[in-house]
């Protein structure tokens, strides 16, 4: 039994496996050749509207998606209100350029007024990842959880 919020009482504590249960079945799915997507509208609790935290995350391992490519980058968005996405893109397809954006045309898509319709590219040169800005607005920014 863990507490992962602000509730109180006989609601403080939750079975671990519960946690995961529930945030799954709360999980949005798309699927396309290239990138799986995964989207959580709102990732924090029901009834007291705490949001869980990154350290709360990766200490318990709260998302569970799936990864069925041999080679793959995943990107995570970070933002400010309580939805959280999920980009698993497969680099072995033969695709060698990445959209990122607002757009429509997109293949990771992220719907905030903050990102130009095309935003960013993430391309594969001679066995490196080059990840450059289109001259967006508020420029592109990289957080890195481990060394690389």
């Amino acid at each position: 039994m863990i507490s992962v919020c602000k509730c109180a009482g006989s609601m403080k504590y939750i079975h671990l496996e519960c946690l995961k249960g529930w945030i799954d079945s709360k999980k949005v799915s798309k699927a396309t050749d290239s990138i799986l997507t995964y989207f959580w509208k709102a990732f924090e609790c029901e009834l007291c509207k705490t949001s869980y935290s990154e350290a709360l995350q990766a200490e318990y391992g709260l998302l569970k998606y799936d990864n069925p490519f041999s080679e793959y980058l995943i990107f995570e968005t970070i933002s400010t209100n309580t939805s959280k996405n999920i980009y698993v893109m497969n680099i072995k397809e033969g695709k060698e350029e990445f959209k990122i954006g607002r757009g429509h045309d997109n293949e990771i898509r992220i719907p905030d007024i903050s990102v130009s319709r095309f935003h960013a590219s993430i391309k594969r040169e001679n066995n490196n990842f080059i990840l450059r800005d289109n001259s967006s607005k508020f420029g592109t920014l990289v957080c890195l959880r481990k060394p690389l």
